[in-house]
């Protein structure tokens, strides 16, 4: 990921046959070859309903989380 100019990442929430809540946020980019690459930033069980409110902050969560830890990588 350190070479890549530019990712998108994508947030997506589902509810389990049991009625369990998962939240998962997945980063995307093309490499050198141009080639799609694609991998889940984290998958994470949550007890709040799919409202727009708690979507947004977990997924910010997770993206905040992931960019610091690239920043702190690549530094």
């Amino acid at each position: 990921m350190e070479e890549a100019t530019c990712v998108a990442l994508t947030g997506d929430h589902w509810t389990s046959v049991n009625n369990d809540n998962y939240h998962c946020v997945t980063v995307h980019l093309i490499d050198a070859s141009w080639e799609l690459i694609s991998f889940a930033l984290g998958v994470m069980k949550t007890e709040e309903r799919h409202f727009a409110e708690a979507c947004a902050r977990q997924f910010l969560d997770v993206a905040d989380t992931a960019i610091r830890a690239c920043a702190l990588c690549c530094a």
